[in-house]
């Protein structure tokens, strides 16, 4: 009778530590899954790390000489860098931009300078959209007002 008692208490032990491992097996699944989840969602700090990010200003730069200023504030190098223009934009001119654009490479925490021409009639404000490859993706898009 011990023996069966004993069989029995072994066996019990036996299943207990069986159901155990399938809990701490399914939340480990679980956990990995989580996990997974959240590196495929958010970004990394290595992405932001290869993230370049431009914008543009218009300043005046002496007397009647405006000009817009590219530049690029992320942590690293855009390519490919172009620029679209409104069908009304008036501040710059597309045969001086194809001169310039599309940049091959603008490093991060440096500029380009592009000519402006603004008149009476200019509009006070313009549009313009920057687009840039880098190492987090391609084709990406900021629209920027330039405003005098």
């Amino acid at each position: 009778m011990k023996l069966l008692k004993m069989k029995s208490t072994e066996n019990n032990k036996k299943a207990e530590l069986a159901k155990n491992l399938d809990d701490d097996a399914e939340r480990i699944k679980d956990d990995d899954i989580r996990e997974q989840f959240k590196e495929d969602t958010l970004p990394t700090k290595d992405a932001e790390a290869k993230n370049a990010e431009l914008s543009a200003e218009m300043y005046k730069h002496s007397n009647n000489n405006w000009r817009v200023k590219l530049y690029n504030r992320g942590p690293s190098s855009a390519y490919n860098v172009r620029i679209e223009l409104t069908d009304d934009n008036q501040f710059l001119d597309s045969g001086s931009l194809d001169r310039i654009l599309p940049l091959r490479e603008l490093e991060e925490g440096h500029s380009v300078e592009l000519l402006s021409s603004v008149h009476l009639g200019s509009h006070l404000k313009d549009d313009i959209v920057i687009i840039w490859d880098d190492d987090v993706s391609k084709d990406r898009t900021k629209t920027v007002t330039l405003t005098l």
